[in-house]
């Protein structure tokens, strides 16, 4: 939830103003400049960190998403109906309007809301709801369909009690560059010179995380058993497969509720394919000011466990032509224009020719083999090699 949270700001507005529009839609209260609150977070009861995100709508203006702003200097606290109250405290060391506790004490079968006080003094509050177990996820597997690699999830609760699940991913993978260099341009002395175990820009790693929302109902079904639900879906020849990929699935239960509006966020946003009139009458959570409860708030807080599964998949596994070929220009440079290919980094150096007693160097340009165009070098701490 965090790296969700941090790498994609205000997902729940971003969802209801730009996902699949065909013709531009503005919330009538973010166009005439009336900021709406959005509160995003989960009720973390199986241990770990609990982290709500405050923001206010900006004004929605042109071809541009709006930059949320962070809500600063709240007070945020998760209540049950017996009074106890448990305090969230401001992520300083990340972005602003972050609010986080660790290990709160939910207990099963007790209901749970979240409260907030803005620096105005107005109140917030979620309707109370049940912590809600989440059943463990069997396997992450994954099956060539329709021109691609998809990935799925399987679950089941045998106590039948589930039956509304919602999910989310980190993806991070491994690629590299088509061609591997062991040069590099000294720009202090105009030479070419062998690159260090830290320079090397072969091998890089880049990750996305679920924009998405991916939700699934069992109440048709005799059993609570769900089966092969698509997550991810790489078309053929995706880089992020070239050499070996990861995907890290959350897995939620949710009450009735809660999946009905995910369901309607879901429907606006992705199956229609652009934004009606509805929507902002529809897309109700069950955030309220306690004040004044005409305000329209965004965002749905439920209470639970997570329930994660970590997942690879080798290229080595995949069909032997998903790595699609590449072509790479390759150029001669003489020594005494190194300063002039090699300065601004258009060409890299990939290979030294000695000739006739002169030295030259075979070069390509830089996208061919500076995998820190697209990623880090920097591996992440669970890689396996």
């Amino acid at each position: 939830m965090r790296a969700l949270l941090r790498k994609y700001g205000n997902y729940l507005l971003a969802m209801i103003l730009l996902t699949g529009c065909k013709d531009p839609f503005e919330l009538p209260e973010v166009t005439a400049g009336k900021p709406l609150l959005v509160v995003e977070g989960f009720l973390n009861g199986g241990g770990g960190e609990t982290l709500v995100r405050l923001s206010y709508t900006s004004p929605f203006s042109g071809e541009d998403q709006p930059a949320p702003q962070p809500v600063m200097d709240a007070s945020v606290s998760v209540e049950d109906e017996q009074g106890n109250s448990y305090p969230l405290y401001p992520d300083f060391m990340n972005s602003g309007g972050n609010y986080i506790a660790e290990d709160l004490p939910l207990l099963s079968g007790r209901n749970y809301r979240l409260r907030i006080e803005t620096s105005e003094g107005k109140q917030y509050f979620s309707e109370f709801t049940p912590v809600k177990n989440t059943p463990d996820i069997d396997s992450v597997g994954w099956e060539l369909k329709d021109g691609g690699l998809q990935v799925y999830v399987n679950t089941h609760d045998p106590s039948n009690a589930t039956r509304y699940y919602r999910w989310e991913y980190e993806e991070a993978w491994e690629f590299h560059a088509p061609y591997r260099t062991m040069y590099k341009y000294h720009e202090e002395d105009s030479t070419v010179q062998f690159r260090t175990e830290e320079e090397m820009i072969y091998t890089c790693w880049d990750s996305t995380f679920s924009t998405t929302i991916i939700t699934g109902s069992t109440t048709r079904l005799s059993e609570d058993v769900v089966y092969r639900q698509p997550l991810v879906f790489a078309a053929y020849g995706a880089e992020k497969m070239s050499v070996l990929y990861s995907i890290l699935v959350k897995q939620y239960a949710m009450t009735r509720e809660a999946f009905e509006y995910w369901e309607t966020m879901k429907k606006n946003t992705e199956e229609i394919g652009s934004i009606f009139d509805p929507l902002p009458s529809n897309l109700r959570g069950n955030i309220y000011n306690a004040a004044d409860p005409s305000e329209k708030v965004i965002g749905y807080i439920s209470a639970g466990s997570v329930r994660e599964r970590r997942f690879f998949i080798d290229n080595d596994d995949l069909p032997d032509n998903w790595n699609e070929p590449f072509f790479c220009d390759m150029i001669n440079v003489p020594s005494d224009s190194i300063t002039f290919y090699f300065a601004s980094e258009a060409y890299i150096p990939l290979a030294e020719i000695y000739e006739g007693g002169s030295v030259s160097y075979t070069a390509t340009g830089r996208s061919c083999v500076d995998c820190t165009l697209k990623g880090v070098t920097k591996k992440p701490d669970f890689w396996p090699r």
